[in-house]
């Protein structure tokens, strides 16, 4: 079984069912440095199927500060955004992995961003954790309107069947099957 995770070296991925024979079948139509490449995908039944958890591993990269705050509970802080806000935020799940509570704050748009307010939230917001603990979490998907907006982990199936786990507002995170953590699409 291949996963599928985008990278820089990946310009362009078109998910489609056009040719598949079977369900559970998809193709990924890649562009990579100029050259085309078609590739086909079994997925099993069960890759198709939104989970009842998943795994946030925290890295360098869009999950650096994911764990487990002083107080006990896993949360995942971010910086997101939609068309027309910008927006920090910390995710909580109780211990034993369901959502528990979003804590947000809305800074208008990108070109009129107040990077003081910005820079003194996003300080003020980490230390709110308290001392935390980088580990793995195990988590539910979840979606909570704030702002007129949709925050979380939200379910979301594609027309080909697969699923992911994608981060809202903004989309710049998606979890996979097997939802171990061990990669995530940007």
């Amino acid at each position: 079984m291949r996963r599928i995770l985008a990278g820089a070296a990946l310009a362009v991925a078109v998910i489609s069912l056009s040719g598949c024979t079977q369900l559970g079948q998809f193709v990924i139509d890649s562009v990579i440095g100029g050259g085309y490449e078609e590739e086909y995908y079994e997925v099993s039944p069960e890759e198709m199927v939104v989970p009842d958890r998943f795994t946030i591993i925290p890295d360098d990269y869009h999950a650096e500060h994911a764990g487990v705050a002083e107080d006990g509970r896993p949360f995942f802080f971010t910086p997101l955004f939609d068309v027309d806000n910008e927006f920090l935020a910390i995710f909580y799940w109780n211990a034993d992995g369901s959502f528990d509570e979003l804590v947000a704050e809305e800074f208008g748009p990108r070109d009129q961003l107040d990077e003081a307010a910005y820079d003194a939230a996003e300080e003020r917001m980490l230390a709110s954790l308290g001392a935390t603990s980088a580990v793995p979490i195990s988590v539910e998907p979840f979606a909570v309107e704030k702002f007129g907006t949709t925050f979380g982990f939200v379910p979301t199936t594609y027309d080909s069947g697969l699923v992911a786990v994608e981060l809202l507002p903004g989309n710049f995170m998606a979890y996979y099957w097997p939802w171990d953590g061990e990669g995530y699409d940007t």
